[in-house]
């Protein structure tokens, strides 16, 4: 529940303190300093999200820009959700969270794609466009739910993990059921 580089910052100031009163030829040495792993992984998450947003805007341009927009909608909502089911759960973003919501959102983008694709499909088969999405949606509708499904049963029993083991693993199945549903 502690911000780690306030945390560190705190820890540096008393390791100074300490160090300023130790003798002339002690010389105190940081050896590791989790605060600066976790600045550099959070500052370079901003620009995988970045790159990762590029990447799925060139994959979704062959749908057209109407059709990869829907697309593109999905991502900022799901995660929306599932930061704030995070955050409300009292778990924070760290390095399993933010597995998770790559784990689930590929799978929401990869669901939105197949979804966005069919529905396509339809009009160049004759069909007028509120009949392709309701056509289109339907044939696989089966497939979308059942994907996303068999995802949140295979990490429940991650959820109820008992002990320090349960403690530790917990917000990854929690981030990764709370984006896709």
């Amino acid at each position: 529940g502690y911000n780690i580089l306030k945390v560190q910052a705190r820890i540096a100031r008393e390791v100074e303190d300490y160090g300023a009163d130790l003798p002339g030829r002690v010389t105190l040495e940081w050896g590791f300093a989790q605060s600066r792993t976790v600045s550099s992984r959070l500052n370079r998450l901003y620009i995988d999200l970045a790159i990762a947003v590029a990447l799925v805007s060139i994959t979704l341009l062959p749908l057209g820009l109407r059709a990869g927009s829907i697309v593109m909608i999905s991502i900022p909502l799901s995660l929306a959700f599932g930061l704030a089911c995070i955050y409300f759960l009292g778990y924070s973003l760290n390095q399993l969270s933010i597995a998770g919501f790559v784990l689930a959102l590929g799978l929401l983008v990869d669901d939105s794609i197949v979804v966005v694709e069919n529905i396509t499909r339809h009009p160049r088969l004759g069909y007028r466009p509120a009949e392709a999405d309701l056509l289109g949606t339907r044939q696989i509708a089966a497939a979308i739910v059942g994907c996303p499904a068999a995802l949140l049963f295979a990490f429940l029993p991650l959820m109820v993990l008992p002990e320090t083991a349960g403690q530790l693993i917990r917000v990854l199945p929690v981030t990764v059921v709370a984006t896709i549903v």
